[in-house]
């Protein structure tokens, strides 16, 4: 099964609170301007990386990586010298 799983500004369930599965699509959209709101409307999931004040944002390759790492964690890591794509 897979889930279209996107991170977004406009989400209000954070990262860690999300329990992924192997074969989810991680999103992450512009740094500028985002995904369109189709996008949006086709996401199984929409999650944000809470940001305490005056933090306003993180760069998009830094919430990939952050997005990324949660997942990798959950589904308990990759064992030594196997590729991301043999895992998933």
């Amino acid at each position: 099964m897979r889930r279209l799983v996107l991170l977004t500004t406009k989400a209000s369930l954070p990262y860690t609170a999300f329990s992924y599965l192997p074969g989810d699509i991680l999103l992450v959209g512009r740094e500028s301007a985002g995904v369109p709101a189709t996008v949006h409307e086709a996401a199984d999931a929409r999650l944000v990386i809470p940001l305490k004040r005056p933090m306003q944002s993180l760069n998009v390759a830094v919430a990939a990586a952050m997005i990324v790492g949660e997942a990798t964690r959950q589904l308990g890591g990759l064992p030594h010298g196997q590729a991301a794509s043999e895992r998933w």
